[in-house]
């Protein structure tokens, strides 16, 4: 059983991705009078890799005005050239969402696929040997990659200060 969906964010979080990128306003859409024509848009696999954090790209779009169309779902392995996500709505919308969720597909994929690949490995050898991975990432990343990795079935070591004692010597 995966455990990818009980890492959530919030309404205000994927709000602050998209103020980070799009800042006062989008000078493109707006020079070239975009904001009022419909547009759609679709996510593709470059090469083999695993779908991670599909449903904060699906929230993102639709918080935006716009409608995914079709996805596919966290922890699947797509081949290159496969859709990944495709949504329609206003192009404002679909500008706005475009470089936050191909940069969180980007990273999150990344790290689903090598994961997958690691435990993949260790299966070949002994499947009883459990996978689990770091608390050290860069600030603000963590919860996207613990996401990632949880939808291959690949496990954290810690999560952070709070829920295990560490004593050095």
């Amino acid at each position: 059983m995966s455990l990818e969906n009980s890492i959530f964010f919030d309404t205000a979080t994927l709000e602050e991705w998209l103020k980070e990128d799009v800042g006062y306003f989008d000078l493109t859409s707006h020079i070239l009078g975009l904001h009022s024509n419909k547009a759609r848009i679709t996510w593709v696999a470059r090469h083999e890799m695993v779908a991670a954090c599909i449903e904060e790209a699906v929230r993102l779009l639709e918080q935006q005005g716009a409608k995914a169309e079709s996805y596919k779902a966290s922890g699947s392995l797509l081949q290159a050239g496969e859709s990944i996500l495709t949504a329609t709505g206003p192009t404002q919308a679909l500008l706005n969402c475009w470089k936050v969720v191909q940069n969180i597909f980007e990273y999150t994929c990344a790290v689903a696929h090598r994961a997958l690949k690691m435990r993949q490995s260790i299966d070949d050898v002994n499947p009883s040997v459990g996978l689990f991975t770091t608390r050290k990432h860069p600030p603000g990343l963590r919860r996207l990659v613990q996401k990632a990795v949880l939808s291959v079935d690949v496990y954290p070591h810690r999560l952070g200060l709070s829920e295990t004692v560490l004593i050095f010597s």
